[in-house]
């Protein structure tokens, strides 16, 4: 398994020759933004899944070539490896895995709310751990808690809909499953690990299945 932490600040020159890595409909959905920098990120971020996934395969990244999956999640036409995206602000994260299905998620502190969340995306026992926390370490409790959360329900294929509940995991330095009587997501068969990181943002990969070694690599565009 590879896992890569990607910076999404580029130079104009860089983010046209970034651009000229997306496809048709990847260009279009780009434009669809209305603010000039969510549109750049979206550019770099897939620019660089683009450049990973062509490194892996040895492929051209123009080349390759996208579906979406059962559950809406982009998946490769030749479905050789497993990938996914996750970016907040600046900050991008890209998983591949050759065996196993894997989902990555990353939050910025100070950027999401989830406060105002609790009782839609936590469940009672991630509820009342947040809340048996100091004060001051609340927020990043429940980011812990919640990149945790997102990188299960990504690499399960799922999306935030109204099981999300029955899926609880810890708030604090360790990460792991407490409970989970979700149908995509036994306790059993899925784990979740953090990722290491400075203080700009806070990640967490899960896979299907015991977590494989893995090394987090810094993407140089430069490369």
């Amino acid at each position: 398994m590879e896992l890569w932490h990607v910076p999404l600040r580029l130079p104009p020159a860089e983010l046209d020759r970034a651009s000229g890595m997306l496809d048709e409909s990847e260009r279009a959905r780009a434009a669809c933004f209305h603010h000039p920098l969510h549109a750049q990120r979206y550019i770099a971020s897939h620019a660089a899944l683009r450049l990973i996934l062509g490194r892996a395969l040895d492929r051209s990244p123009r080349a390759l070539s996208f579906r979406l999956g059962p559950a809406g999640r982009p998946e490769l036409d030749t479905q050789v490896l497993h990938f996914n995206l996750a970016h907040a602000d600046d900050h991008a994260l890209v998983g591949i895995s050759r065996a196993q299905a894997v989902g990555v998620d990353i939050e910025c502190p100070g950027t999401a709310e989830l406060d105002e969340l609790d009782e839609t995306v936590f469940s009672a026992l991630e509820r009342a751990a947040i809340a048996a926390c100091a004060p001051q370490e609340r927020a990043r409790a429940r980011l812990r808690a919640w990149v945790r959360k997102e990188a299960l329900l990504k690499a399960a294929g799922c999306g935030l809909d109204d099981d999300v509940h029955r899926l609880s995991v810890s708030v604090g330095p360790e990460a792991r499953i407490l409970a989970s009587d979700h149908p995509q997501l036994r306790t059993e068969d899925w784990h979740v690990a953090d990722l290491p990181s400075p203080d700009a943002w806070i990640g967490a990969v899960a896979t299907r299945g015991p977590l494989p070694d893995w090394t987090l690599r810094e993407w140089s565009w430069a490369a």
